[in-house]
Parts: structure tokens; sequence; C-alpha cells
């Protein structure tokens, strides 16, 4: 191309961007632009805003709780290795099984859990975890679910495992806990 044909290109693209601005200004196009700039960025703020604080006191506190749950869940899969030598196998299975179910169903979801008691039952079942097990620490467990957790009552009431002397007939196998 000749220089001349590439300079009247440059005026014409000049000449067009200057008369697509001056149409922009005369519509008044540019200060609805930065309005609407202005209001994306408002609505940006207020929705981050709103997702922290939804993470904070919603999801943070469920994952936390989780973690517990599940903290607790390999402690109490961890009885299964803490028999008294005067139980059976299949007896300590049926308590230690019955113990799973009981925090599976009462402690698995944060809206039913007193939230301050969780740190403190976890540190005191590790606390038992150090030491021989028996049927007295079983026990202790349900009461501290009774007292703590909304479903724990009812579900004590009907499922207790030491409430009667039926866990001392249970045979190995019954509730799918490894016991040593």
């Amino acid at each position: 191309m000749s220089p001349t044909i590439v300079g009247s290109l440059k005026l014409k693209r000049r000449r067009a961007a200057a008369l697509q601005s001056s149409i922009v200004e005369s519509i008044g196009a540019t200060p609805v632009f930065q309005k609407r700039r202005t209001q994306l960025a408002i609505y940006g703020l207020v929705l981050g805003v709103g997702f922290t604080a939804f993470w904070y006191w919603q999801i943070a506190p469920l994952r936390e709780h989780r973690h517990w749950a599940m903290k607790i869940r390999s402690q109490l899969y961890s009885l299964g290795t803490k028999r008294p030598p005067d139980i059976e196998k299949g007896p300590w299975e049926w308590l230690v099984g019955w113990s799973l179910q009981l925090h599976g169903n009462c402690a698995m979801t944060g809206l039913t859990v007193d939230l301050p008691w969780l740190e403190r039952f976890s540190n005191e079942l590790e606390r038992r975890l150090d030491g021989p097990m028996t049927v007295a620490d079983i026990d202790w467990i349900w009461d501290e679910y009774v007292r703590h957790t909304k479903n724990g009552p009812e579900y004590s009431r009907k499922y207790r495992p030491t409430d009667n002397e039926d866990w001392k007939r249970a045979e190995v196998g019954c509730c799918g806990v490894k016991v040593e």
C-alpha cells in the first residue's frame, strides 16, 4: 500500500473514533456506564461480604463439627483394641458397635449437639483411651451423649446396650467392628 492510502485510512479511523465518542458524549452514555460500573462494584462487594459471612457462620462450623465427629468416630473404633480381659470378643463388639451407632445417630450433625461440649468430650475420651477400658467407660460415653445431644436421651432409652444382660450373649461379627 502506498503511504497516502495508509495515511488516509488512519485519518478515517481517527475521524470515526472521534465521531463515536462525540455521539456517546452527546447522548450522555458515559455517566450511565460509570453509574453501572459503580453499581456492579457495590453488588460485588455486598455479595463478597455476604459469602464471607455465610462461610463464617454456617459452613466453617459445620466443617469443624465434621472434623470432630470423624475424630470421635475413629476413637470409638479404637475401642475394639481396648477390650477388657474379662469380657469376650462378641460382647465387647456389641458394646462398641452400639456406641458407634449412638455417635452416628446423635452427634453427626452439628445442629443436635451442645457445641462447647465437643472438645471436652474428645479430650476426656482420649484420656480414657490411654488406660484400660471397662463397661463403665461405655456407660460414661452413653451418659455424655444423653446430657449433651438432642437425641441422646431418647436413643439411650431405646438402645443402650448395658441396660440389660443381652450384650453378654453377643457373638463375634454381630456389629462388624474389629475386636482384638
